[in-house]
């Protein structure tokens, strides 16, 4: 093919157009292009060009430039100028004319510009040109040299990135819980989503580079075991999903109850390159729990504690009292002569004198104590701390209760009890059931008492 004489006629001419330019209206002749740069740009993917300004022609063109735009050698340095300038898309063309402009101003010495371009095939192109501005011994711009690039592709990547991460924005913005990213080297936050900004009142600029604990906790250290258990460390430790119930503050400080979860993401190495911390808001869910807890542990009619309720908290009292090495009083009550109350005026009455019973019961005992009805006629009380209890002294005020409530009421009774007291020693420990049978013997011994004197 290379001793065809035709090719050989458009080789040279093509070798002409590179290195052999015209002279100007002057007669002047640019300086030539030295063979061994020609080569080694004519091996270049990137378009490298010579523009003299003096004549405003291309000087110097590579392969790949020719290539580009399309042009063989019987186009002629005209047409490659030409076809360099109508081939911008009309839109770019004021923002690279205003880069060339800027580039020959006093003190510059080149200049850069990405811009889009139209090629003779009709396809749309990005390209990124670089140059540098020769002057002449009197500081005036007289060549430009530069390197014209094909970023396309490289465009092409940035805009589906982009439309990655819009993507990934618009469904963490649209998330229902508050989502962050954590640098597990240093805790700090690296992407937030719009509600956990907005919950801190805080610009995104605000929040990133923050530490989680500075803005979840109000606190100047990461949370730590026992107390508050962190779900990142968890992760960090197992490198596996964790969950955990947290105290967390709002931009107004008030508390919230949530839901921790931490995911790690893994980086091609196997590390822990970050971690996805997502929040979800159980305040109304804790509250629900306890109102439900709490009314499976009162008792609807009387409101105090029922008996599920008072072996609960009995049972934690006592191991404090072990602990703390400290005496406490389980007083046992019984409402005297419920049945005959029920049978003889009916249970709304009777109703009426629990209910009556309980008031006397949280008038003579502390708020501290627990105040119990465990069942029909029977009540109980733990009084937590009996040291500054005299037996004598509560018995007294109890029955003063009791008369004053006989007086202002207009029953048709009155309303008795009968009581019993056993003293739980943490030097000779019982058990809670041991403890509420001593209780229960002292008060039936009383009841008993009673009943033999009105004998």
């Amino acid at each position: 093919m290379s001793s065809n004489p035709a090719n050989k006629k458009l080789a040279k001419k093509k070798k002409d157009l590179e290195l052999k330019p015209a002279a100007d209206e002057k007669g002047a002749v640019p300086q030539l292009i030295p063979e061994e740069f020609r080569r080694l740009a004519n091996r270049s993917r990137d378009m490298i060009f010579r523009y003299d300004l003096t004549t405003r022609r291309f000087v110097f063109v590579n392969n790949t430039f020719l290539e580009f735009y399309g042009i063989d050698a019987e186009s002629g340095r005209e047409a490659t100028t030409k076809s360099v300038l109508l081939s911008i898309y009309p839109e770019d063309l004021d923002k690279v004319k205003k880069a060339q402009k800027k580039s020959l101003a006093p003190g510059s010495t080149g200049g850069e510009v990405e811009y889009r371009l139209i090629r003779p095939d009709g396809s749309l192109h990005w390209m990124h040109d670089q140059w540098i501005v020769i002057t002449d011994e009197t500081g005036n711009p007289v060549t430009i040299e530069g390197i014209v690039r094909d970023i396309t592709d490289r465009k092409r990547v940035e805009e589906e990135l982009k439309a990655s991460k819009d993507f990934i924005e618009a469904v963490l913005d649209n998330m229902m819980d508050p989502l962050i990213v954590i640098d597990p080297a240093n805790y700090t936050i690296l992407e937030a989503n719009k509600i956990f900004i907005n919950a801190y009142g805080l610009d995104k600029d605000a929040v990133i580079g923050k530490h989680c604990y500075e803005l979840t906790h109000n606190r100047s250290t990461p949370c730590s075991a026992p107390n508050d258990i962190c779900p990142l460390a968890e992760t960090l430790e197992t490198g596996k999903h964790s969950t955990a119930e947290h105290i967390h503050y709002d931009s107004t400080g008030s508390k919230l109850c949530v839901e921790v979860s931490t995911t790690p993401i893994i980086n091609k190495r196997g590390e822990i390159h970050q971690i996805i911390h997502l929040t979800r808001n159980i305040t109304d869910r804790k509250r629900m729990e306890e109102e439900i807890l709490e009314m499976s542990l009162r008792d609807q009619m009387t409101e105090l504690y029922n008996r599920r309720g008072f072996i609960t908290l009995a049972e934690q009292q006592i191991r404090a009292a072990n602990r703390a090495r400290r005496s406490m009083l389980l007083t046992f009550i019984d409402l005297d002569g419920l049945k005959w109350i029920n049978d003889t005026l009916g249970h709304e009455e009777g109703d009426r004198a629990l209910i009556d019973t309980a008031n006397v019961l949280r008038q003579t005992f502390r708020e501290s104590d627990i105040i119990a009805r465990l069942g029909g006629d029977e009540f109980a009380v733990l009084s937590i701390d009996a040291a500054d209890m005299n037996p004598e002294d509560f018995s007294k005020r109890l029955q003063e209760n009791i008369d004053a409530g006989n007086a202002k009421e207009t029953r048709p009774y009155k309303l008795a009890m009968s009581w019993g007291a056993a003293v739980y020693d943490p030097g000779s420990p019982l058990s809670l059931d041991e403890l509420m049978s001593s209780a229960d013997e002292r008060m039936y011994a009383q009841k008993k008492a009673k009943s033999n004197r009105r004998i």
